[in-house]
């Protein structure tokens, strides 16, 4: 087919709405527990559908029966839940310790030992699969271990806990106090709730006096590291094992010091994937690190890098990655500060290259006496960084190339009456905003709340549009018809109502009719030769003479038009028309009638099908006019033929 011309009907209507979702103003978070006394650990994950979990202690009931209390949100963050949260987790005495996991198969998993239950073994480290309505989807709570005096592995009390992820199911290493110190056990489950290791796991190592942390790194192993003392100076060192807790392989054979002669400032953490470990720490009033793979060859040199080489003191640091990279956030004090400490960041690769110079970029140079800096990214890898201040809690903005988008005094993120304590909140990276949650420690005004601190602002403009064929619509290209939204710069979202009317014009060759095979819109016949419209509003059209024609179909004011098609009338007798008479109407279904520019005498009218045979009585005409009824014969051409001894003419009809 080809198009003779479009038609395109663009803007029909417009329309401006300003779009709150969630809370986003920094004098009013939305404060979604105020429940009596002390609200605290508040933890919170996205739930895979654009919406957020929080979970958090809460000791509405009294400091000795803590339990968990749960809030679902939407991605317009409506609160889904009852109002003060839906009560989760209680046990025994009080939950000490939580952590909240979700993972992309939306497997919601909660870990929690507690504590001071009137009967020792009632204190147990537990865990369980919460559903998106907040209830237990596992029949009973999956028991991993619990506290006794007489069994062979003794346990007086929980102290840590970190659960991971692979192939097999879940791998779940705690350290518990055994009466004589610290010991380490590790333990697995199915992610049915199955455990599959004795009651209280499988014993690694013996003699700590410090917590443990266990990371995986996507190859069914996991690291194990923390410090060897409970001090200052502690060597970090670092363990690889499999599954069923023995070495992963034979070049790590056991623990591996990590850090340099000097040790530890108390502070460290670590980052791992499959090609292995990352290891950041404070050291020596600065910011060390290194990388360490799966067969413990240190990859950057057994001297560790420097995050920053100025002087002063970096510490209280923030580590994340993001697309491969490794981002690191301080406090530091280095000389020609405006406070006590301004807030710096580093960026670095896995080849231990600093990318943002060897003493960091700044962020935030305010007159702050101790801030205490997180962070997370937005949809554009830029670095979000909130921290307290005197005047409230602030937000800078940082590009992946270190520079500043949002600088100075930055940007509110919080300014109200309900301020975290110190850094008891998190930013949490939701689809294309951040999410701050936090809660407020103070005896007589507790709460937990969250505010939208960037991009939940949007101005929506709806948009009809109706076009005849694909439409282009900032860069996109959209096909079908449908409600779209589309989010330009500016913190703006355009619902796109699109229509696409798009004709497609189709005929087929009956003998000597043409027939329209569209259903829709209407109909103008074309005779290609004389570039003129022979008919309109017919579904069918019989030419008059041979010639080229097509079909020119119009649905709401779009157009398309098929390829000629040649048509050659053979007619019955070949003979020319000598007289000058019309048949209409034509096509129609039961009458028609024959009209003549002169008075016709003793002429004869004959109907013919389109084999030549007759199939109506010939009929008499006198006059100008003249109308047969052809009710019996069924659907199809016909050939009218008018003879009165000297002049002949020849006409079809097509009866519908």
């Amino acid at each position: 087919m080809k198009r003779i011309f479009t038609l395109l009907f663009l803007l029909l209507s417009k329309s401006y709405v300003l779009v709150a979702q969630w809370s986003f103003d920094p004098l009013n978070p939305l404060v979604f527990c105020d429940a009596p006394n002390n609200q605290l650990d508040l933890q919170s994950v996205p739930d895979g559908d654009g919406g957020l979990f929080c979970f958090w202690r809460d000791a509405r009931n009294g400091s000795e029966s803590t339990k968990v209390y749960g809030q679902h949100f939407d991605t317009n963050g409506n609160i889904l839940w009852e109002p003060n949260g839906k009560l989760i987790l209680e046990e025994p005495g009080e939950i000490r310790k939580f952590k909240l996991y979700h993972y992309e198969d939306d497997k919601l998993i909660v870990v929690w030992y507690n504590y001071n239950a009137p009967l020792l073994s009632d204190n147990k480290l537990l865990v369980q699969q919460i559903d998106d309505n907040g209830n237990k989807m596992w029949e009973d709570d999956l028991e991993i271990s619990h506290a006794n005096t007489t069994e062979s592995s003794v346990v007086w009390y929980f102290d840590e806990f970190d659960l991971v992820r692979d192939e097999y199911g879940f791998h779940i290493g705690f350290l518990f106090s055994n009466g004589s110190g610290y010991q380490f056990n590790l333990s697995r489950f199915t992610t049915d709730g199955i455990r599959t290791t004795p009651m209280h796991g499988v014993v690694y190592g013996n003699g700590y006096n410090s917590s443990i942390r266990m990371i995986g790194n996507q190859d069914n192993g996991v690291f194990l590291y923390g410090r060897t003392g409970n001090g200052s100076g502690a060597p970090l060192r670092c363990a690889y094992i499999d599954t069923l807790a023995t070495p992963k392989n034979d070049a790590w054979l056991g623990w591996m010091v990590v850090s340099d002669a000097p040790g530890l400032s108390f502070a460290y953490d670590a980052i791992a994937n499959e090609g292995g470990i990352t290891f950041i720490w404070e050291g020596e009033s600065t910011i060390k690190t290194n990388r360490i793979d799966t067969a413990g060859a240190f990859i950057w040199g057994v001297q560790p890098k420097l995050v920053c080489t100025a002087p002063g003191n970096e510490i209280g640091f923030t580590f994340k990655e993001n697309n491969g990279d490794y981002f690191a956030v301080w406090k530091d004090n280095r000389p020609g500060i405006v406070g006590n400490y301004a807030i710096y960041g580093q960026r670095f690769n896995q080849n231990g290259d600093m990318l943002w110079g060897a003493t960091g970029a700044e962020i935030a140079n305010t007159s702050n006496f101790n801030p205490f800096a997180k962070f997370t990214f937005d949809e554009d890898s830029n670095l979000v960084v909130c921290h307290n201040s005197s005047l409230g809690l602030r937000k800078h903005i940082i590009s992946s190339q270190g520079i500043q988008i949002l600088g100075g005094n930055g940007g509110d993120a919080l300014t109200g009456n309900v301020q975290p304590n110190q850094d008891d909140y998190e930013l949490i990276q939701l689809n294309n905003h951040i999410i701050l949650a936090g809660t407020r420690y103070n005896p007589g005004d507790n709460s937990v709340f969250l505010s939208c601190i960037d991009g939940c602002a949007f101005t929506s403009i709806t948009e009809t549009i109706s076009t005849c064929s694909d439409y282009i619509f900032y860069g996109q290209n959209f096909t079908e018809s449908g409600i779209y939204e589309v989010e330009i710069p500016g913190d703006t979202i355009i619902t796109l109502n699109l229509t696409i009317n798009l004709p497609v014009a189709s005929v087929t060759l009956s003998g000597d009719t043409l027939i329209a095979e569209s259903s829709e819109g209407t109909y103008s016949w074309w005779n290609c030769d004389t570039q003129t419209i022979e008919a309109e509003n017919q579904v069918s059209f019989i030419p008059e003479v041979s010639g080229n024609y097509a079909l020119i179909l119009n649905l709401n004011g779009c157009t398309d038009t098929t390829d000629c098609v040649n048509l050659v009338i053979t007619g019955l007798n070949d003979l020319i028309n000598d007289l000058d008479v019309h048949v209409f109407p034509n096509p129609s279904s039961d009458v028609f009638s024959i009209s003549s520019a002169t008075y016709l005498q003793n002429t004869w009218v004959f109907v013919y099908n389109y084999a030549g045979q007759l199939v109506l009585n010939p009929i008499h005409m006198n006059g100008n006019s003249l109308t047969i009824h052809a009710e019996e014969l069924p659907s199809g051409v016909y050939q009218v033929v008018l003879f009165n001894g000297n002049k002949l003419a020849e006409k079809r009809w097509m009866k519908n």
